[in-house]
């Protein structure tokens, strides 16, 4: 079958573009209704394919993201049809972008149950990270826009906090720098390397996971005024070859109402086992006790 239209194909690649009007939404979408009057920001997700292999007829893009002033919504594809899902902004109590090599993800907790994720080639993650900024302006609201002046806040007192300083930990570092220049009144309130876990179980189980030994993700906390903020990489409990390779923010806004668990881990020693939850939604951390992470954390959202 022979398309009029190959714009969509001509323009494919694996970046992930903005869509600035009608003629821009890919056309398996088109079906739904879009004022772009009152958009902030839309995003389409190309799919995860090689150019050579895409073709005029097919649908070339995984997802469309439509943020406007009160909502996000995701269209995923589905074959020849989509799923829609939407998120109020005013319900997101914590949200995680991360990357590994080139697979990207951003997820968006609200009460409601399982995040709304966005997955996207990171080859693209200013792009998201733009979305992120507009987000976190929205959810805010304009008493404390992000990158104005913010009056600082008061976590909990920790003497000197010191950065991780292993060779495997330096990516956090350029992140840590990039986020204090963003976000207003961010302090530095905890911080860990990576770290070798140990098990509890000294039989089968115990000797499994020191054949495998497990490392805890380095990490970096900063508390502002309006937010919690990690960096860190995307698996708390890193036990692949890899896993350094990634990065990962994570954003809890201390206004949202949520409340903050901590357990010991079932299967680490001195490891505090973190649960994040607002309704049905529930962000799980793993965070090393000595750094004091999780105390620092339901401080601030006690605030």
């Amino acid at each position: 079958m022979a398309y009029a239209d190959v714009s969509e194909y001509d323009a494919f690649g694996p970046w992930v573009d903005v869509v600035t009007g009608p003629q821009d939404v890919p056309r398996l979408y088109r079906p739904h209704p879009i004022d772009f009057e009152r958009t902030e920001l839309v995003l389409k997700i190309p799919r995860d394919i090689e150019r050579r292999n895409a073709t005029p007829s097919m649908h070339l893009y995984d997802g469309l993201v439509i943020l406007d002033r009160a909502s996000l919504t995701l269209l995923s594809r589905d074959g020849d049809t989509f799923t829609t899902r939407s998120v109020r902004l005013d319900g997101v109590f914590a949200l995680v972008d991360s990357v590994h090599l080139l697979d990207g993800r951003l997820e968006l907790y609200t009460a409601l149950g399982s995040p709304l994720v966005v997955r996207y080639n990171a080859a693209s993650h200013d792009r998201i990270t733009a979305l992120v900024t507009r987000m976190r302006m929205l959810i805010l609201g304009p008493s404390s826009p992000v990158g104005a002046p913010a009056s600082s806040s008061s976590p909990v007192e920790l003497g000197r906090v010191e950065l991780p300083h292993a060779k495997r930990d330096y990516g956090l570092f350029g992140a840590w720098g990039a986020l204090q220049a963003a976000v207003p009144g961010l302090e530095l309130s905890a911080a860990h390397p990576s770290l070798p876990l140990r098990p509890f179980d000294a039989g089968v189980v115990g000797l499994l996971y020191r054949l495998r030994p497990t490392m805890g993700s380095a990490m970096i906390l900063g508390v502002s005024p309006h937010e919690v903020h990690f960096i860190h990489r995307r698996a708390w409990l890193q036990r692949r070859s890899g896993d350094d390779l990634s990065m990962a923010q994570t954003v809890v806004f201390r206004r949202s109402g949520a409340s903050v668990e901590v357990a010991e881990h079932p299967i680490y020693e001195a490891v505090d086992a973190v649960r994040i939850a607002q309704g049905d939604g529930v962000l799980e951390l793993a965070l090393p006790r000595a750094s004091r992470a999780a105390e620092v954390l339901a401080a601030a959202l006690a605030r």
